[in-house]
């Protein structure tokens, strides 16, 4: 049930998820005598991607940088970089080790390519592999909730920013 829900949160229930985030976060910060410009909110969500969690966690690092309200875009500017250091630490960092190295090199080739989905016959060229061969190391991280395939032939990061997070690490 965990991998289902894992996976099924990403992709049908962002938009839902967000909205009652973004009602309870606004009463939140009114009980503190805190507002957020429009600007911040926008750019707390651009740099989030929607992601519910991650706006969590950028709007957390933002409160915590703020010298006060209202809380601006800048705000959100000067926080992203520690909100992404906490995010490669706990949220990518974790995902990345439950990964067998087959799958780690997997999702490296994906990464190689961008941020969009990517055929999985690019992945197997940038592997040097036939497809085939590399459908176990494919089917382990959609079990994992790691990645999802939207139609055949297709494959994607489940959360938004994992191909950059991977793009820079060490390899």
């Amino acid at each position: 049930m965990h991998a289902i829900r894992q996976w099924l949160c990403p992709l049908f229930l962002a938009s839902a998820l967000l909205l009652v985030q973004e009602a309870v976060a606004a009463d939140n910060f009114n009980r503190q005598d805190v507002t957020f410009t429009s600007e911040a909110l926008d750019a707390l969500y651009a740099a989030a991607d929607g992601y519910p969690y991650f706006v969590q966690a950028y709007g957390k690092v933002t409160w915590d940088v703020a010298a006060s309200s209202p809380v601006t875009a800048a705000d959100v500017s000067v926080a992203a970089p520690e909100a992404e250091g906490e995010l490669a630490v706990g949220f990518f960092g974790s995902r990345y080790e439950r990964a067998t190295p087959a799958e780690r090199e997997y999702m490296r080739a994906m990464a190689a390519t961008g941020d969009d989905p990517v055929p999985t016959s690019v992945v197997a060229d940038e592997l040097g592999r036939k497809p085939s061969s590399l459908s176990p190391a494919r089917d382990g991280l959609i079990k994992k909730g790691l990645v999802y395939s939207s139609e055949r032939g297709l494959i994607a990061f489940t959360v938004p920013h994992f191909g950059k997070f991977l793009r820079s690490q060490p390899i």
